[in-house]
């Protein structure tokens, strides 16, 4: 594996995001879905999470709701953060992390960026999308034609945007 280029994307709405929407959604999740979640964004789950039937621990679905928990309160204080970038765009702001990588995660903010990505309820909450009449695929479409004639392969991020939704791009 290459270095590559990995950029993750929030889209927040001009409401703002929804915190408290997040949580309950968070708070909602089964077992099994946190579970897939987990396996999802890390690849797999540390085995002192799980029984012996491969099922998420008391213990195991209680740290998995606190990691979710955290990448909320990641988001919630953005402004803050120094590896987030926001961008305006039609419908509202859009939140940008990443960078360079090996193959680890190029950010801390990019690792929360991406474990919502996988709680779909959560970043669904989270972003009012039930509300929102900007879709992240306009969003992302609007990043792109700015990053259009710059040395960032536009051409290749616009294609990994089309297929992977929030994920701006893994360009070489």
């Amino acid at each position: 594996m290459g270095r590559e280029l990995c950029l993750a994307t929030i889209l927040v709405p001009n409401g703002g995001l929804d915190f408290t929407a997040a949580r309950t959604a968070v708070a909602a999740l089964e077992p099994e879905e946190l579970h897939e979640i987990m396996a999802n964004a890390h690849g797999e789950i540390p085995e002192e999470y799980l029984t012996d039937d491969d099922r998420f621990s008391v213990a195991g679905a209680a740290s998995a709701r606190s990691e979710l928990l955290d990448a909320v309160a990641e988001i919630e204080r953005w402004q803050e953060c120094r590896d987030i970038a926001s961008l305006t765009v039609p419908g509202g702001t859009l939140l940008v992390t990443g960078g360079m990588t090996w193959g680890d995660d190029p950010t801390d903010s990019y690792t929360q960026f991406h474990l919502l990505g996988w709680a779909t309820d959560v970043y669904q909450a989270l972003t009012r999308q039930a509300e929102n009449t900007t879709t992240d695929a306009q969003a992302l479409d609007s990043i792109t034609k700015l990053l259009d004639g710059h040395d960032w392969h536009a051409g290749e991020i616009a294609d990994i945007v089309r297929e992977t939704g929030r994920t701006i791009g893994e360009a070489a």
